[in-house]
């Protein structure tokens, strides 16, 4: 029975080998050093499986890895740095963005631009999904508009409006509350313009909300307090508390619920950075190591981060798959030769982040 044949053989049938891979791993087989005895076959079959052991893992590993796919989006005739804040739609196709004109949407299959909005300012505070676009002027005015009638309406002026963030028909943001004492978040029914104050701020946030499945995550550092943040939830449905918890670190930054996992930087006592999440089922803080890092995007079990690297002298955004507490590099974005700054999510949840090329394009990756 030939090596190959037993190759073959050997490996599980939840393994999968490109040719790349196969011819490697025989080829190394055959380098083996030469012996002045003859090895049975049982022998072979036995060095062969050992091989396997020690070669396959390496090659799933990056298999694993690039599971992964990357679209480039390179939009043309736009300023560079308009795309920085820019926000795809997954299910339209549609990378969204303001150019200091207006926000404007570009179809990635037709590659088409339509102006949702005209403005004069660009603006640094708007949320959009397929149904509505909601968007802040320079007076932090509140303004919506209904993306299938074309419609807009603005809120009363004299308010302000901050921190926005939305899901499917309801808007979230912040404002003073109805005695103007404290700001506050409200859930409006974009539909019927019905607002409902459900969760008054007592300390201040260096976030925004978090919402996913259905659930609003929001992040304060108490008033009076030493390095203390409270973490709260709540169904967006009923606008009930469903999960509040207090770690004692403070200025949690970027905080992204992820598969019913709380996540954030904060800040200890002695101002080291510390990554971690709030496990919703056990109400409990679990810390990740990880290497420092200017902001971050998780999705599943994967990290992306803003490090150090070496070979641009610069930091830039790097693969990170989460295993138990650590944060494991991949090679998965080391083909990619330009800087790579502020990742993010889309809104279907895979990763963006842009690109510092001479044509300033975005990147979308997801499995």
């Amino acid at each position: 029975m030939s090596i190959k044949h037993e190759l073959d053989q050997s490996i599980p049938s939840s393994v999968r080998l490109t040719e790349d891979e196969r011819r490697t791993i025989l080829h190394r087989i055959h380098q083996q050093p030469s012996r002045n005895f003859n090895v049975k076959p049982l022998l072979a079959g036995a060095m062969t499986m050992l091989l396997l052991v020690i070669l396959i893992p390496a090659f799933q590993s990056i298999q694993q890895a690039s599971e992964l796919s990357i679209q480039k989006i390179t939009v043309p005739d736009v300023q560079d740095g308009k795309l920085i804040n820019s926000i795809y739609l997954d299910n339209m196709n549609e990378l969204v963005f303001s150019d200091g004109t207006g926000i404007v949407a570009y179809d990635v299959v037709n590659e088409e631009k339509k102006i949702l909005t005209n403005m004069d300012h660009q603006s640094y505070d708007w949320v959009i999904n397929d149904r509505w676009l909601a968007w802040t002027d320079l007076e932090s005015q509140l303004h919506v508009l209904n993306r299938s009638t074309g419609k807009v309406f603005s809120m009363q002026e004299g308010d302000t409006y901050h921190s926005l963030a939305i899901s499917h028909d309801y808007l979230i943001y912040m404002a003073p509350d109805s005695e103007r004492k404290h700001m506050a978040y409200f859930r409006m029914d974009l539909n019927t313009h019905e607002a409902q104050e459900f969760h008054e701020m007592t300390g201040s946030s260096h976030s925004k909300v978090s919402i996913e499945n259905e659930v609003i995550v929001i992040a304060e550092e108490l008033k009076g307090h030493v390095n203390e943040t409270r973490f709260t939830a709540h169904d967006i449905n009923t606008l009930d508390l469903i999960l509040l918890h207090e770690v004692p670190l403070d200025t949690a930054q970027e905080v992204q619920l992820n598969d019913g996992k709380i996540y954030a930087k904060l800040l200890d006592d002695k101002n080291r950075q510390v990554f971690g999440y709030v496990d919703m089922n056990t109400n409990s803080f679990v810390e990740i190591d990880t290497p420092p890092f200017e902001s971050y995007a998780i999705s599943g079990e994967y990290l992306l981060l803003t490090v150090w690297d070496a070979k641009r002298e610069t930091d830039s955004a790097q693969l990170f798959k989460i295993e138990e507490k650590n944060a494991i590099a991949t090679e998965e974005l080391a083909d990619l030769e330009e800087r790579l700054i502020r990742p993010r999510l889309t809104v279907g949840g895979d990763f963006m982040f842009n690109g510092e090329g001479a044509d300033g394009s975005v990147y979308v990756m997801g499995k």
